[in-house]
């Protein structure tokens, strides 16, 4: 199973290493095969957090929504095929 991840770094180009953390642990996480999920975000304080912030919140937000709801589905016919297998229900009328 691949690790799957997302960031959001939160910085300020005032600084020299603008996100540095942010940018290395996004590098070696690439380096060891994980999958990045949603674009990295790295916010900047000198120009609003809040401009990279919310929106990256509103995806993720609807990225996560969207996985659940496949996943149910997924639980659900999964479920529901093997409770019909134990209740001896013949697979073509599944």
């Amino acid at each position: 199973m691949t690790l799957s991840y997302t960031i959001l770094g939160l910085g300020d180009t005032n600084y020299s290493h603008f996100n540095q953390f942010a940018k290395d642990l996004h590098r070696r996480l690439q380096t060891l095969q994980a999958s990045c999920f949603l674009d990295v975000g790295y916010a900047d304080d000198a120009l609003g957090l809040e401009n990279v912030v919310e929106p990256w919140k509103k995806t993720l937000y609807a990225h996560l929504t969207n996985s659940v709801a496949a996943q149910t589905v997924s639980s659900t016919s999964s479920l529901t095929s093997r409770a019909m297998s134990v209740a001896g229900v013949p697979p073509q009328l599944r």
